[in-house]
């Protein structure tokens, strides 16, 4: 019988005392036996294996991967790409050197799977369909920006709820057909107060429509409670424009946790 090891286990007979040496055959059963030896040898492998399922192999790799530490002190000469866990803040590091500077970072950040070899931190990067959530960009130069519109065939009237999570610019390209209360939020599930913290500023545009008979904004709100913007000119307007495109420009600054807002306004005609 060939070992059937490791795929699965043998299923060896041992001979009673009673037995005589054919039965079960001696010389199979030591056939068996050294079938079984081998398959376990190779299993485990020799010194130094260079075959990748052994278990030797294995554990040489495991051994020379780079160290990790548990607690709350990093390693007293770390090397590129050491890890260890800050019990702290509950989070990966990764040591981190590139020549110019060298220092723990959080490992979640970067992403493990080409973290020390591709990403440096004052090195120049260049990231392609990533999606930034919350950034804080200090001194940016933006080159060829793109802003995506929110554009509709709705007609303006009555409430309208300006979700920013959307977009922060609309456009309805239905003829507005009555006065309308723009009502600006994060979106259905999201309040304005809960993405702007107190500082922050955002600004909408919202572009709308009209036929022949204009109408205008005559409300505004920020998550459902009124505000009262500070318009451009001094003074709310009081129609629309017809046959045109009118577009309101908000600048909503949150000035106080409460929340408190300043709204700056303003409304141009389009034709």
């Amino acid at each position: 019988m060939a070992t059937n090891f490791p795929s699965s286990l043998d299923s060896l007979t041992n001979p009673q005392s009673s037995d005589g040496l054919n039965n079960p055959s001696h010389s199979a059963q030591h056939a068996d036996a050294n079938d079984a030896i081998e398959a376990l040898q190779a299993k485990v492998g020799i010194d130094s294996s260079a075959v990748t399922t052994s278990h030797d192999y294995k554990i040489a790799q495991l051994e020379a991967r780079p160290s990790t530490s548990v607690g709350d002190t990093p390693p007293s000469s770390p090397s590129s790409g050491n890890l260890w866990w800050d019990s702290n803040t509950g989070r990966l590091k990764i040591y981190y050197n590139d020549g110019d500077s060298s220092q723990w970072v959080d490992a979640y950040t970067l992403g493990i799977g080409d973290l020390v070899e591709n990403v440096t931190l004052n090195g120049l990067q260049t990231l392609t369909n990533k999606t930034l959530t919350a950034p804080v960009v200090n001194n940016a130069v933006l080159q060829g920006t793109q802003e995506s519109w929110n554009v509709a065939a709705t007609a303006a009237t009555g409430t309208v709820d300006f979700d920013t999570l959307t977009s922060t610019a609309w456009l309805y390209t239905s003829d507005a057909t009555g006065n309308w209360t723009l009502n600006v939020r994060g979106d259905g599930s999201t309040t304005l107060d809960s993405v702007l913290d107190t500082g922050d500023s955002i600004t909408v545009v919202f572009a709308v429509t009209q036929g022949a008979t204009p109408y205008y904004a005559s409300g505004f709100e920020i998550d459902g409670s009124a505000v009262t913007p500070e318009w451009q000119g001094g003074s709310a307007p009081s129609s629309g424009n017809a046959s045109s495109i009118d577009a309101y420009v908000y600048t909503i600054i949150k000035t106080a946790a409460t929340p408190t807002y300043t709204v700056l306004a303003s409304q141009t005609q389009f034709a």
